[in-house]
């Protein structure tokens, strides 16, 4: 029978330093898989026929592709408005856990894929929601899940998390035995400096190889295996042997995401940086729409009309046309629902001062950003706002009419 060790557990860490009120002092929590199976990958997807005998390993939110021999680390953080208190199934985050069951569902049948979390209500919501597609038991640490396997994936909200899972604590990643074959993926969403310390210590400790490889398309994306990639490494394409790192950690990316959404950006921290300037604008874009429509309503214009009309023009954007802050405007979206969380005001909080440090460390003055940031750090402050959608701005500017 195949063998996948993971873990999904809560990591005391200290506060995030990028600023002292976006994420109260929290708990980072792992799932983690290794997986090894003698009996060969089967008949799974051609993807696993590469991965025989190449452990792998999955650190926080993502689906990956995993094979025999192959070991998954997932993770994942307890929700900051929960940090202190017991942990509960809402803690883990939505990324990972759809990107693990998206490894469940990949890897064969006879793989078992082993969890580990203090959070014993989300493992056992795992289990209910993917036992049925394979056997899954439970294992301890991100060390032991990068022990057993040969690729890694994390996923985590801050470099203070990451930092957690891979340097700072004896059942840390890099206490893993050496192995220049094991692929890392830091699918997180963290600061370039960090990325690059971390990367650089792992590298030189002979744990792996370490590529950043942020994920773009949320929880809808995770869910639906729709995710797109920007990997801080030179492109498969380049590399000669399709068994090179780069050629698994594409076959491995194609199985959570959309394979003509995997982006190379060639060096270390450098997908990282494309994350941070794709989600800079988007949480501008955002704010900038819900002032835009917000005045157009409160002239005259029918919110129905204004929106067809913004959507057949230059102020048109991806998020008008998905993820509108005007409720009644798109159906799936979360203003449509109740401003559902699909996204809290505190992560654009979060990626919008990622993009401010940046700017700093390259000499743009981030004024939009800046002003992005104090509006998303208001409704991540207020009580009304913290659990709702990022979108939810549109109630915090209209609350002011």
């Amino acid at each position: 029978m195949g063998h996948v060790t993971a873990r999904i557990g809560p990591m005391p860490v200290r506060r995030a330093g990028w600023t002292p009120h976006h994420i109260p002092d929290g708990q980072a929590l792992g799932l983690s898989a290794a997986i090894t199976d003698p009996a060969g990958p089967g008949q799974h997807a051609e993807h696993l026929a590469a991965f025989v005998g190449v452990p792998v390993c999955f650190c926080a939110g993502g689906e990956g592709d995993v094979a025999e021999g192959d070991a998954v680390v997932v993770e994942d953080f307890v929700d900051p408005d929960v940090a202190g208190e017991p942990a509960n199934e809402t803690g883990i985050g939505n990324m990972g856990f759809h990107m693990a069951g998206n490894i469940r569902r990949a890897i064969p049948s006879s793989t078992t894929l082993v969890i580990n979390d203090m959070n014993h209500a989300a493992c056992k919501r795992f289990l209910t929601e993917f036992a049925h597609l394979g056997p899954i038991q439970i294992a301890a640490t991100a060390k032991e899940a990068a022990t057993l396997g040969k690729t890694v994936l994390v996923m985590v909200p801050t470099g203070t998390h990451s930092r957690a899972v891979f340097l700072d604590s004896p059942d840390s990643i890099i206490h893993a035995p050496t192995d220049e074959h094991r692929l890392i993926l830091e699918c997180s969403t963290i600061d370039m400096k960090t990325c690059t310390e971390i990367g650089q210590k792992i590298m030189a400790a002979g744990v792996g190889r370490y590529i950043d490889a942020p994920v773009s398309g949320g929880v809808v994306g995770a869910a639906k295996a729709k995710l797109s990639f920007m990997a801080g490494c030179p492109s498969p394409d380049a590399t000669e042997s399709i068994e090179s790192l780069e050629s698994r950690a594409h076959r491995i990316m194609s199985m959570m995401g959309d394979p003509t959404k995997i982006f190379y950006t060639d060096k270390l921290g450098t997908g990282l940086a494309a994350k941070i300037a794709n989600n800079y604008i988007a949480c501008c874009t955002t704010l900038a729409t819900a002032e835009a429509m917000a005045i157009g309503v409160r002239s005259g214009i029918d919110p129905a009309a204004l929106f067809r009309i913004i959507k057949a023009s230059s102020g048109s954007s991806w998020h008008l046309d998905f993820n509108p802050c005007m409720p009644g405007m798109v159906p799936t979206a979360p203003s449509s629902n109740g401003f559902a969380p699909s996204f809290k005001p505190f992560l654009a909080v979060k990626d919008l001062s990622l993009g401010i440090e940046a700017g700093a460390d390259t000499g743009v003055e981030p004024r939009c950003a800046e002003a992005a940031c104090r509006t998303f750090r208001e409704a991540a402050e207020n009580p009304e706002y913290k659990d709702l959608d990022f979108t939810s701005v549109w109630l915090l500017i209209n609350r002011e009419k």
